[in-house]
């Protein structure tokens, strides 16, 4: 049997207090021959363990075990939430998952008789805070015409197009400017208090 291509995707929620993990491999067809099962590739019933390994920037590993939770799966609907708390961090109400570099690294594996482990990694660039910093600069805008309306709407403007920048560094995965981005956005919005982010 051939090994299937292990595909995934990781999601921020709207408010990043959470991570939403699917898999996306897929089932064998004739538009996706690298997916699970018969008759070319490896049947995902003979899958015996399947795991999710997790680095947060800080360097810190977790592993979360996915085969309790139906992995792995041809269900791309399927869908599992990683929490700060999981990974290491608080479990503070409405922590959030701290800007930066995620490394997750995807295994499904057979230990016995036939014995198979495949492997997909992904390095995902996370940055919710900074989101939810910039557009509180939005709220920081007077509703009335006073002399710092001016003010709060360039400084709302200005991070905005940082934090684009921002998003577009995360898309095409160039850490190094995402890095550059994240003290710029921080350096525009350190006064403005995020922790009411929804």
């Amino acid at each position: 049997m051939a090994a299937p291509t292990l595909q995934f995707n990781i999601c921020e929620s709207g408010n990043n207090q959470s991570l939403i993990f699917t898999e996306t491999t897929g089932a064998y067809t004739a538009s996706n021959t690298s997916g699970w099962g018969l008759p070319t590739n490896t049947d995902i019933t003979t899958a015996q363990t399947a795991t999710l390994t997790v680095t947060t920037p800080d360097g810190v590993t977790t592993i979360i075990n996915l085969f309790t939770s139906s992995y792995p799966t041809t269900n791309d609907d399927l869908e599992y939430t990683i929490t700060p708390l999981a990974v290491g961090y608080s479990a503070t109400t409405g922590t959030q998952f701290p800007d930066g570099l995620y490394t997750f690294v995807y295994t499904v594996a057979r230990t016995s008789a036939t014995a198979f482990s495949y492997t997909q990694t992904k390095r995902v660039l996370i940055f919710g805070q900074a989101k939810c910093a910039v557009h509180s600069l939005y709220g920081d805008i007077p509703s009335d015409e006073c002399d710092c309306s001016t003010d709060a709407i360039e400084l709302a403007a200005k991070g905005m197009v940082f934090l684009k920048a921002l998003e577009l560094a995360a898309e095409t995965g160039n850490s190094s400017e995402f890095d550059r981005l994240l003290e710029v956005i921080d350096a525009i919005t350190i006064n403005n208090d995020c922790n009411n982010c929804n």
